[in-house]
């Protein structure tokens, strides 16, 4: 007796919870369809958009490919001014970088257009470019290189002490492998600026870091450049007229 009671307890329960179930159904059915339907456009957005973006950023690619294999040479018996062709590539780039924005490539275009630039003289488009990609792309694998080749654009526009600040900044929060180069050139900044004390800190900065390699025995020969003595100049003869 008692197996069978148990039994139609349980039959009860579940038939008490079918009935709930039933009522909540009703009471929310306008909320459970609408419910329904978002997520059935959710997956239909998802189905048609994942396509979507994997053709765009296989696009991107390609684009950034052919831009980098393409020969920069004028045409046969075409003339053409200095940095005419150049300044072509950098257009490429820069196409690529807008029209594929948010991209994986674009942060490339933006710094290959950066390095032309830089290399043809175009010292102030250089900077402007480099500072488009730092600002839209921070945290992409690019934005250490960008930061030390904002810096050698800075010192070649004799911003020595701006330079040497992002030199130092790169060489001790970014990869060990660029803390000698970036030390060596901080150094070079604070040279340029008469500052032989800072520049000797430098160097040997540089020296430690680069233990084994050229970096090293470079950080050396400055170091030895610096503290050698001034040649002594004497002075002239009595009566003779200082050239």
């Amino acid at each position: 007796m008692k197996a069978k009671r148990r039994q139609e307890l349980k039959q009860d329960e579940f038939v008490d919870t079918l009935v709930w179930l039933w009522e909540t159904v009703k009471k929310n059915q306008q909320q459970i369809v609408v419910g329904v339907l978002v997520a059935v456009a959710l997956v239909a957005a998802v189905t048609l958009i994942v396509p979507q973006l994997r053709q765009r950023r296989y696009a991107a690619w390609a684009s950034l490919s052919a831009i980098e294999q393409s020969v920069v040479a004028p045409p046969e018996g075409a003339q053409t001014k200095p940095g005419e062709l150049e300044a072509a590539q950098v257009e490429k780039y820069r196409k690529l970088a807008a029209d594929y924005s948010g991209s994986g490539a674009a942060p490339i275009a933006l710094y290959q257009a950066a390095q032309l630039l830089h290399e043809t003289g175009k010292l102030d488009e250089a900077l402007k470019t480099l500072n488009e990609l730092l600002a839209s792309y921070p945290k992409c694998e690019l934005a250490v290189a960008a930061e030390a080749a904002k810096a050698t654009v800075l010192e070649d526009q004799g911003k020595y002490a701006e330079a040497k600040a992002l030199y130092e900044k790169v060489a001790q929060s970014g990869p060990r492998y660029l803390s000698p180069e970036c030390y060596l050139n901080a150094a070079r900044c604070a040279e340029l600026m008469k500052d032989v004390v800072q520049a000797k800190e430098l160097y040997r900065k540089a020296e430690e870091l680069g233990k084994g390699t050229g970096w090293e025995q470079l950080a050396k020969e400055r170091i030895a450049r610096l503290e050698r003595p001034a040649p002594v100049t004497s002075p002239p003869p009595t009566g003779e007229k200082k050239g």
